[in-house]
């Protein structure tokens, strides 16, 4: 992956900067008042919508024919304990859109925590879709400045046709499934054992997947299933 790093807001060198400027400016210092929220957009490629809660409505304007409008169910959106996100199937019809946002009055816990809520996020997707949580690109930002920007090679990620749970989730109950990517993420999110281990058995049923993965892989998953 190539990753593209900027300064942070938060930085010494950043608020020498923004100090200079607001004396300039004759402004007061507001150090304190500095925007503590945090943001990644990401995009999985080859990626259908899991479910949908949600619609996207497009107006066009003509000089002659007028107002004309069509709406779209591509969006699913639901809230975490200190983030709300948003899956939106992309402009091309097969890759997925991912935001995720602090909600207002959660701060960011420092690049290190953001990106360990983001990543149980991203587990969790996983959990409820069986696909591979494995974006192209990432894009970082907090306190509305941009941090870092991942890229990497596009990929179709591996998936499983197979369940976590006894009950279609998806389209057919979008609330349930809200409430397992909740669940999970809350439950993936604590650095422990036990998480890196279930993360990595998860992994391994979803490359399972693949046409080329391993029979002798398979089997075992399957007697041990």
């Amino acid at each position: 992956p190539i990753e593209l790093v900027t300064e942070r807001p938060d930085s010494p060198k950043a608020k020498r900067r923004r100090r200079i400027l607001q004396k300039q400016l004759g402004l007061k210092p507001l150090d304190d008042a500095l925007d503590r929220s945090f943001e990644f957009e990401a995009t999985i490629v080859n990626c259908p919508l899991p479910a949908a809660n949600g619609k996207t409505k497009t107006t066009w304007m003509n000089d002659f024919l007028g107002e004309t409008w069509s709406s779209s169910l591509d969006t699913f959106s639901g809230e975490l304990a200190t983030a709300r996100y948003a899956l939106i199937c992309a402009k091309n019809g097969s890759d997925l859109d991912i935001y995720f946002r602090s909600k207002e009055g959660s701060e960011s816990g420092g690049e290190d925590g953001d990106w360990r809520k983001f990543r149980a996020f991203l587990a969790a997707l996983a959990f409820a879709n069986g696909v591979q949580p494995w974006p192209f690109r990432i894009k970082y930002s907090c306190g509305g400045h941009r941090v870092s920007e991942i890229l990497c090679a596009a990929r179709t990620p591996a998936r499983t046709s197979y369940s976590p749970v006894n009950e279609a989730i998806g389209f057919q109950k979008s609330e349930a499934f809200g409430l397992a990517i909740k669940a999970a993420a809350e439950f993936l999110e604590p650095t422990t054992e036990l998480n890196r281990q279930l993360t990595h058995l998860l992994f391994l049923f979803r490359e399972a997947g693949k046409s080329q993965f391993s029979w002798r892989l398979r089997f075992w998953l399957y007697v041990f299933s």
